[in-house]
């Protein structure tokens, strides 16, 4: 019978026990995780190598001690077989010493039998970094694949710097010119000319490919021997990063025969029919003589079609066509890009190569055309500029972004200071307007570091209720009166562990692009629904996993979405809307968020009857949804407690003084990492939290967390930054701080932040003395798993999970292990 979709994972484990009911305890709390265990029980050396010759297993479970051998002899064995199988050691009583021995000698972990609580995550970990393990080796293969391509490929290759100077050559090379890599890398690429070609055409290459563009065309070069051989060339630019050309790259083929089978052509028709080019030649006033049938195969027209038809008839006579004969005519070829029709009316680019064909000296009878079709080639070229693009975009909105969170968190800090000192109502709604479009400027600041891929969202549990609500407020008060808005919501529907502010944008995006689909108006519709994927359901849908989902459909009554273009809707700049009234990042973002949420995208369309989009989001049925924040919670007060504030940029750095003197607490201040160590030294006896920019000149992020923490590892420190990941946001979250706050930020947070870390779990704070190492983080204790599966060993039940403190990414004392990233999607 087939396995039921929502069946535990099966788990092959290999147990090396020698007691029945110590193995019986271990497979228990296996399957209490969730799992279902295959698993084989050998006690000695020789049962253990037949085990492993017999299958492939996913875990190995040793004890220490059994009778006949060791748990780190039964690892030799394993290791000598070449097995990468994740080993970890289960037993009775082993010392500290014993077990870092083991784990030197290769062991992945090591548990005490009456503590096998941890057994869960501990498997859970070590199937992942075996899975990493493979996924490296891969790619390293992958790699070694490339560098053979390369070396084995059938084009010459060959790479010069901006001067011309070869820097390498392929195999290929070698055997089309003679010349081996010694005698020719340093050299220039001159040494190849047969002083055949022009001056003019060498210039024209070079002006080419000096202007950052690719040249494609044919040279007559030489030989080690002298010999003359004609190549068709295709050389392009190379940039670094900053854009700037460091090499060119010339893929060649060696076309010599190719040119005689030109003079050739009526003889050898028959070959030629071979080529995966299309082939014709046609006469001076362009009849179509001959068509091989690769051009049957492109241009749709079988030969018997067009034999003794104008070549004008079936291809446009424009003014690039005009050009391309005039060339022709005047130096006897013409190479270049052309955009012809086939037979069924689709339009590809071909890369097109005319030769005039002699029938006697000085007399051209006819024209040899080859064509390629690069249409795949083109749409390769236009993706990875396209690429180049985004990645320009994104970097400039990271730094766009990175100034503006520094100009909108003085606007944050003061508003609230400046509202407590107004008494007219008049002049309060003014500040509380500034405060709200700060607020407002804030929000787009994460979209715009969430779209160039550097601080990502805040994932708290939220009930997707609050969002449609919200949503559906704005479109209400926004959109246009003739669209009527339909909406279903059931009370009951499962919470998300999801970035509120992201998943409200996927909202509205869909609602506006469901406007725009219906200017003469129609009906809009918001539903929301509990959903649980089965296996089936999720291997035949890309990006699906089985488990429960939320679905929100947004759907419209309006034009549809054409067939032709239903493929390329989620690309990025994509649009078909009218100039200037849509940018194309609209659905590339909505698709972004919800791949980066663990979820997917369905499109239903029909033609003049409408669209409806289905956004999949993992659910988290047994989480607590966190409530919307109540920017009317007062926030905490200090008890004179002395907090040090570093800041280079002096509008934040006064107003986070006023800020925390005006909540009780006394402040000294620094203009930079080299003055607040100097401050710290000075003042560690009566400091109590440090409140930092970790982005700032000189001493900066992690030498000024390292620095104020020789001198007091006892003292909270809180980070603050406006940095993206390009500017290594990443590397500041696994500083060991109290707490790392994302510019912009309210009072509020800055104080429950500084609140929390003064105040988390001892009582009342007490200011750092004596400078002493800074103490070696405990390990991080396993979570129980948040999820309930099928088991034969019923689960306990996961605990509602609690949320951080807003905008908090470290609270003081946790450990400062960097968490697993969170697992991929298919792009």
């Amino acid at each position: 019978m087939p396995l039921d979709p929502t069946s535990p994972r099966t788990l092959r484990v290999l147990l090396i026990e020698d007691s029945e009911p110590d193995a019986g305890l271990v497979l228990h709390e296996i399957r209490r995780h969730g799992y279902r265990v295959h698993h084989q029980r050998v006690s000695d050396a020789a049962a253990l190598q037949v085990a492993l010759s017999a299958q492939i297993w996913d875990l190995i479970l040793a004890d220490y001690c059994l009778p006949r051998f060791t748990g780190l002899q039964a690892l030799e064995i394993v290791k000598a077989q070449g097995r990468d199988i994740p080993f970890i050691l289960v037993s009775g009583n082993i010392g500290e010493d014993v077990a870092v021995g083991a784990i030197k000698a290769g062991a992945h972990d090591y548990l005490l039998k009456d503590r096998l609580a941890r057994l869960g995550s501990a498997i859970e970990r070590e199937l992942r970094e075996a899975e990493a393990r493979r996924s490296r080796r891969q790619t390293e293969d992958q790699l070694r694949k490339l560098s053979q391509a390369v070396e084995q490929g059938p084009a010459v290759v060959c790479i010069t710097d901006p001067a011309g100077t070869i820097e390498y050559v392929n195999p290929r090379f070698t055997e089309v010119t003679g010349y081996t890599p010694p005698e020719v890398v340093g050299q220039s690429a001159r040494l190849l000319k047969s002083g055949r070609c022009t001056r003019a055409e060498y210039e024209l290459l070079w002006d080419t490919i000096s202007r950052g563009e690719t040249w494609r065309g044919n040279f007559l070069n030489r030989r080690r021997d002298g010999s003359q051989y004609w190549e068709s060339a295709t050389i392009a630019p190379i940039r670094d990063a900053s854009g700037i050309i460091t090499h060119y790259l010339k893929l060649a083929e060696d076309i010599t025969s190719q040119k005689a089978a030109e003079q050739r052509i009526r003889e050898q028709a028959e070959l030629l029919d071979h080529a995966s080019d299309a082939i014709h030649v046609r006469t001076l006033d362009h009849v179509i003589r001959y068509w091989n049938l690769a051009a049957g195969a492109i241009y749709g027209w079988q030969p018997g079609e067009v034999l003794g038809r104008k070549y004008t008839d079936i291809h446009p006579h424009d003014s690039q066509f005009v050009s391309a004969q005039a060339a022709l005519l005047e130096h006897g070829g013409w190479s270049g890009e052309m955009k012809h029709p086939t037979q069924s009316g689709k339009v590809i680019d071909v890369f097109c190569r005319w030769t005039l064909v002699h029938g006697e000296p000085g007399h051209p009878a006819s024209i040899l055309a080859i064509h390629t079709d690069v249409t795949e080639k083109k749409q390769i070229e236009s993706q990875y500029l396209r690429a180049q693009r985004l990645e320009s975009l994104g970097s400039l909105a990271g730094g766009i972004a990175h100034d503006l969170n520094n100009i909108l968190s003085p606007i944050l800090l003061a508003a609230p200071l400046l509202r407590e000192s107004v008494t007219n109502p008049d002049d309060r709604r003014m500040l509380d307007t500034v405060a709200s479009n700060a607020r407002r400027g804030a929000e787009i600041v994460k979209q715009i570091l969430t779209f160039a891929r550097g601080v990502p969202g805040e994932r708290l549990p939220v009930q997707p209720k609050y969002l449609i609500e919200q949503t559906l407020q704005m479109v209400h008060s926004t959109f246009p009166k003739q669209i009527r808005v339909t909406h279903r919501t059931p009370n009951d529907l499962w919470p998300m562990l999801a970035d509120a502010t992201q998943i409200q944008q996927v909202l509205v995006n869909l609602c506006i692009n469901a406007r725009d689909a219906m200017p003469r108006g129609g009906t809009l519709s918001i539903t929301a629904t509990n959903v649980t994927l089965d296996e089936t359901y999720a291997a035949r849908t890309p990006g699906a996993q089985p488990g429960p989902h939320v679905c929100l459909r947004v759907g419209d009554t309006g034009c549809g979405i054409p067939d032709d273009v239903l493929d390329s809707i989620f690309e990025p700049f994509f649009t078909t809307k009218p100039p200037h009234q849509g940018t194309g990042l609209g659905l590339s973002t909505v698709l972004g968020i919800v791949r980066s949420h663990g979820g997917f995208i369905n499109v239903d369309t029909l033609p003049n009857r409408g669209s409806t989009f289905e956004v999949y989001l993992p659910a988290r049925p047994s989480s607590t949804a966190v409530a919307p924040r109540n920017d009317e919670t007062p926030a905490p007060r200090g008890g004179n407690e002395r907090v040090l504030v570093v800041d280079d940029e002096s509008p934040l750095r006064d107003g986070l003084q006023r800020v925390l003197e005006r909540h009780g607490y006394r402040v000294l201040t620094a203009a930079d990492g080299a003055e607040a160590i100097s401050l710290l030294a000075q003042h560690r006896a009566s400091l109590h939290a440090v409140v930092s920019d970790l982005i700032m000149p000189g001493l900066h992020g992690p030498e000024l967390v390292r620095a104020a923490l020789q001198i007091a590892p006892d003292l909270p420190f809180l980070g603050m930054t406006g940095a993206s990941e390009r500017d290594g946001f990443q590397a500041l979250q696994h500083l060991p701080l109290a707490a790392l706050l994302t510019k912009p930020f309210p009072a509020e947070r800055l104080l429950a932040a500084l609140h929390q870390a003064l105040h988390g779990a001892k009582g009342a704070p007490t200011p750092s003395h004596t400078p002493v190492a800074p103490p070696t983080p405990p390990a991080p204790t396993p979570s129980p798993a948040a999820t309930t599966t099928a088991s034969p060993t019923p689960a306990p039940p996961a605990p509602t999970p609690v949320p951080p403190p807003p905008d908090t990414d470290r609270t003081a004392g946790a450990p400062t292990t960097p968490a697993a990233p969170p697992p991929s999607t298919p792009a």
